[in-house]
């Protein structure tokens, strides 16, 4: 039951926007990229400096958009941070597909897998709904380090889901944990 109650903690976390915090600033480089650096949670990444970020919410510490694509929804990366889950590891694919049916009822997790992320052992999954008659893909990579447990997520509209997979890869490679 704990799982499932953090499970669904992080899909509220990716879906739902809610009391806002402040903006973290984040420092230009020479390469076309912005660092952000976190030092509560002890974590720096890269964006693309042509991408938006917005201020923090609830859980998220770090959230950015895409440049404008259409009115209708904006590809967006978020990071957030929970206690580190000490079942995180066990948790099944369809552990995360009950507790993200909870708030998106058609969602189907079509990718599963332990994987690496910042040198630490990373759960990867990719889920796939609809919800006012557009398709979204939502990748999200989960991880414990330390005291805390990361979850770096991607959703974008079907359609520029692929657009901007290099700019996602580039921001997890950038993802370091201090």
């Amino acid at each position: 039951m704990k799982k499932l109650v953090l499970i669904l903690l992080s899909v509220l976390m990716v879906f739902s926007l809610a009391s806002c915090k402040k903006r973290i600033e984040p420092t230009p480089t020479n390469n076309g990229t912005l660092v952000v650096s976190d030092q509560k949670s002890r974590f720096t990444i890269e964006i693309p400096d042509t991408w938006i970020q917005l201020v923090e919410t609830g859980d998220i510490v770090l959230h950015v958009t895409a440049p404008e694509q259409d009115k209708a929804f904006t590809t967006q990366v978020t990071v957030s941070i929970q206690a580190a889950d000490d079942n995180l590891y066990s948790t099944e694919k369809e552990e995360f597909q009950t507790a993200y049916r909870l708030t998106i009822p058609d969602v189907e997790i079509t990718e599963f897998k332990t994987t690496t992320m910042a040198g630490e052992k990373a759960i990867y999954l990719v889920a796939e709904y609809n919800t006012s008659n557009h398709d979204y893909i939502m990748r999200q990579y989960i991880f414990n380090s330390g005291a805390n447990c990361f979850y770096i997520s991607m959703t974008s509209a079907a359609e520029f889901d692929a657009q901007y997979q290099e700019d996602f890869n580039t921001i997890l490679e950038s993802f370091k944990v201090s």
